[in-house]
């Protein structure tokens, strides 16, 4: 049995985890968004092989870290270290009837894997059609998911996003 000073530390340690997590989110959300409209909708811009690379491995990692975020609950391998979007107590019945089915953004995971974080001889049977990651899809699937996450906020984690 607790204390009530006890009681007050545990849940003090819990806002302070989720506040100092909510920064981690907003920093992946930041970084996704930020690569999609100044680089993708930028595309002239970049001139060689080298910097479309950089930017495309950049916005995948980004998009696949928040793909874990919004969708590892409904995943029953989580590890206690993970981050994810059921952690701020959302709605969750509201959230998955707003976000983006799984199954659309799934292929990230897969692709990343195949494509980016290991060799594999998958990627020699790319092709022009199988290769390319479908960057605006996945970039307005993960974004109507985020703003479900928001909106499915309660009042009280509401702030920890501004």
């Amino acid at each position: 049995m607790y204390t009530n000073v006890q009681q007050n530390k545990l849940i003090m340690n819990k806002i302070n985890k989720l506040r100092k997590a909510a920064k981690e989110v907003k920093y992946e959300i930041q970084m996704f968004e930020d690569i999609h409209n100044n680089y993708f909708n930028k595309a002239n811009s970049i001139k060689s092989q080298f910097e479309q690379n950089i930017l495309l491995e950049s916005f995948v990692i980004h998009a696949y870290c928040l793909f874990h975020f919004f969708y590892q609950g409904d995943n029953k391998k989580r590890k206690p270290s993970d981050i994810i979007a059921e952690d701020f107590n959302i709605n969750r019945q509201q959230f998955r009837k707003h976000r983006t089915p799984k199954n659309v953004l799934k292929n990230i995971d897969k692709k990343r894997n195949k494509q980016i974080a290991h060799l594999t001889y998958n990627r020699i049977y790319r092709n022009s059609k199988t290769k390319p990651f479908k960057t605006t899809a996945i970039y307005h699937g993960i974004n109507k998911t985020m703003w479900a996450f928001f909106n499915s906020l309660p009042k009280e984690y509401k702030n920890y996003f501004d």
